[in-house]
This record gives C-alpha cells, sequence and structure tokens, in this order.
C-alpha cells in the first residue's frame, strides 16, 4: 500500500506541476524579411581619364622598367595622374590624345592641349609622387 501512496503521490505532483506552471507559450512566429531582389553587382567602369591615364602607362612601360623610381612608384603616379585628370577636368580632347598616342614623342602634343593651371597641378602631383616613400 506504501508503494501506491508513493506512485499517487508522484502523480499528484506531477499533476500539480503542470497545472500550475504555466503552458509555455508559442514563440510570435518569426517573419521572414522580404527577398531581396538579386542585383548583380556591375564591374566598375573605368572613367575617361582613368582609360587615357592606363594607356599612357603601356606606352611608357618601356621607360619605366629602365627607370627604378618610376618602377617602384608606377601605381602612385598613375593615382595622382588620374586624380588630376578628374580633378581638374581634363577635356576629352586632350584624353582622346592621350588615348590615342602610339609612342612617347606624341605626348608633348597632348600635354599642349592642357591649360596652364592643368600643366602646373599634373607637374605637382607627379613631383610629389616622386617624393614619396616606395609602398
Amino acid at each position: 500500500m506504501r508503494y501506491r501512496c508513493e506512485v499517487r503521490a508522484y502523480w499528484v505532483v506531477v499533476a500539480a506541476g503542470c497545472w500550475t506552471t504555466p503552458r509555455p507559450t508559442q514563440p510570435d512566429p518569426i517573419t521572414p524579411e522580404p527577398a531581396g531582389v538579386a542585383v548583380r553587382s556591375r564591374p566598375k567602369v573605368a572613367s575617361h581619364c582613368e582609360r587615357a591615364i592606363d594607356h599612357v602607362l603601356v606606352v611608357m612601360q618601356p621607360a619605366i622598367d629602365n627607370d627604378v623610381r618610376l618602377r617602384e612608384r608606377q601605381l602612385l603616379l598613375r593615382d595622382a595622374a588620374v586624380e588630376g585628370c578628374l580633378t581638374t577636368g581634363w577635356g576629352t580632347e586632350t584624353l582622346t590624345c592621350y588615348e590615342e598616342v602610339v609612342d612617347m614623342s606624341g605626348f608633348s602634343a597632348c600635354f599642349a592641349k592642357l591649360s596652364d593651371d592643368q600643366r602646373n597641378d599634373f607637374n605637382q602631383r607627379m613631383a610629389d609622387s616622386l617624393k614619396q616613400p616606395v609602398p
């Protein structure tokens, strides 16, 4: 009989625990975020300044390879020239001229198309870049 009492007592405790403890509530359903529209990232399109300066570097590559200072700072010089071009607003005629140059002898005609301020800015940027420590 004692076993029966213990079993009943056990069931009473279990039942009491079930009745006194609030039932767990269902969590609010998580509202999924709306599916985003898949957008393909577009590759960055080079500006006219970048294309022209990059072409100049291709034409100048043999000279750059023969000069340690230029070779070590090639990216600094390129970035400075592009920044100057964008900042001072080189004209389409000048940029097209640089894009069409086939050898270094053609650079002077293109450089002459820049205004005095643009030429001074370019020369200062190149001088500053050559003073920079090697990256």
